[in-house]
């Protein structure tokens, strides 16, 4: 059985892994160039590295067009993995492969569809999430359900970290699911449409911090949006990012407006919000590293009593 991978960012890694591991004849992988990494670092993404040196050949297409559309046509795959890929697969492509392309995604549908299931369901506070794998078809996130696995919700988790573990959970599902797939030992079960919800494309801009929120809702944020676009504020006129906060039960002060920098009673160094303070930890002003926000006040004392914008 010929397989093809796709998958782009290190969340397809443990997944591409366990199929390597199993044997699995694995014909093509197919990932997107990251020229950044290859100017700064002179290295490939760790998928096509991955690949490269267990002898898989390698494409980086930036749009499955009609030459791809051939090439894959021609290496004729059985079945597809498809995991954190990043593009848009035309129809041709989902109607190939003998036993289609297997999608894993980071929720339990029908609930999450779309580009952003974990940034949702963090700031939905959710407390269980879950993985699952779907044979894909023409709507998007909507194919039949081979399996699905319900996952709890870690409370202090980012997105990066959740994401990360449900697709390895979901690395080991494909594992467990494939061979029965093929010998027709799984029905998929269709997805119930009037219980979907859909999730938006992420932007920089969603990242902005709005300091009539409560704490909770800000606390939030600094989970989803982790590692992209990261929580921020200005000040100063310079962007400021709010790598690492703590929720806290409490008020110091409810004469200080909020966004407002205040040393609390034992000598840390919160903000103020809407309802309680959230306590800094980190902090990573416009064009400098990021530093413990103690450090940050020895350089920058006007931070304490200053107003984030």
């Amino acid at each position: 059985m010929k397989m093809i991978f796709m998958g782009s960012s290190d969340y397809g890694m443990p997944v591409l892994k366990n199929l390597i591991a199993e044997n699995f004849n694995i014909v093509s992988v197919y990932t997107k160039s990251d020229p950044i990494t290859k100017i700064k670092l002179k290295q490939s993404n760790p998928i096509e590295s991955l690949a490269i040196s267990n002898q898989i050949p390698v494409h980086l297409p930036t749009k499955i067009d009609e030459k791809e559309i051939d090439l894959l046509t021609k290496i004729a795959p059985d079945i597809i993995i498809v995991a954190a890929y990043g593009l848009y697969l035309p129809p041709k492509i989902i109607d190939l492969p003998k036993f289609g392309c297997l999608n894993i995604h980071p929720s339990l549908l029908p609930k999450y569809r779309g580009p952003s299931p974990v940034i949702s369901t963090i700031l939905s506070d959710e407390k269980a999430t879950g993985v699952s794998i779907i044979k894909i078809n023409n709507k998007l996130d909507a194919g039949p359900m081979l399996k699905s696995q319900m996952v709890n919700r870690i409370c202090n988790e980012t997105a990066y970290d959740l994401t990360k573990r449900l697709f390895s959970i979901g690395s080991e599902l494909l594992i467990d699911i494939i061979p029965r797939w093929i010998k027709n030992e799984i029905s998929p079960i269709s997805q119930k449409e009037s219980d979907a919800t859909f999730t938006k494309k992420i932007t920089k801009s969603d990242g902005e911090i709005k300091w009539n929120l409560s704490s909770k809702e800000i606390y939030l944020k600094t989970l989803a949006y982790n590692p992209w676009p990261k929580t921020y504020s200005w000040w100063n006129g310079k962007r400021i990012i709010l790598t690492k906060m703590e929720l806290t039960s409490t008020k110091e002060n409810n004469n200080v407006a909020p966004g407002t920098i205040i040393r609390t009673s034992s000598n840390k160094i919160a903000i103020s919000t809407a309802t309680t303070d959230l306590l800094l930890s980190t902090i990573q002003l416009e064009g400098k590293r990021e530093i413990s926000v103690q450090e940050f006040v020895l350089g920058h004392p006007t931070f304490i009593n200053s107003k984030l914008k």
